[in-house]
């Protein structure tokens, strides 16, 4: 298997959200999850695998007394992190390099943590899963959403292709593929 351009990704991973109505959708349900967690001022929720910030930045302005620590280890997803962070002018949002698989963690014990759609690209989840359990304080938290296996490309594909089909119609749909 040919190892994925973290670093391309980067670059394109933000049409994401503007495409996919279920990824928006998790967001929300990851936002909301999180704020019904017994969560006080001060406390810390780290987003491990963050990418370029979108759950992250969303809990960083759904949750401002709650420190929101953003970790990824490609440099490029966290410049265009810190950079939409930067926009949002949010206070309570900081951001770390962190290869999860190799490094032991220097945080603070956690409150919480939230990891999407990152397991599944780790040659040992079940390790960064334990790291992840020993870094929670006790009581702690976790938000974990990851499809568990390879990924069907092209029913993902033809799920997007539809919808935008049908909330934009075919030029800008074709004007999206072109992009994408």
């Amino acid at each position: 298997m040919k190892p994925v351009n973290w670093s391309a990704y980067a670059r394109e991973s933000d049409i994401i959200p503007e495409i996919n109505p279920a990824y928006r959708g998790l967001v929300e349900h990851c936002v909301a999850t999180v704020a019904g967690w017994a969560l006080q001022p001060g406390d810390v929720v780290a987003d491990i695998g963050g990418g370029t910030g979108n759950f992250s930045i969303a809990l960083a302005v759904a949750l401002p007394t709650v420190t929101i620590l953003h970790t990824d280890f490609n440099e490029d997803m966290l410049a265009i992190a810190r950079r939409k962070a930067g926009e949002y002018k949010i206070q309570n949002w900081r951001a770390a390099e962190l290869d999860v698989q190799r490094e032991e963690w220097s945080t603070p014990p956690l409150a919480g943590i939230v990891t999407v759609h990152c397991l599944y690209s780790f040659p040992n989840p079940q390790g960064v899963v334990r790291k992840m359990a020993a870094s929670l304080r006790r009581g702690g938290f976790l938000y974990a959403c990851d499809l568990g296996r390879v990924m069907n490309t092209l029913d993902w594909t033809l799920y997007l292709l539809k919808d935008s089909l049908r909330t934009r119609g075919l030029r800008a749909t074709l004007g999206l593929l072109l992009r994408a």
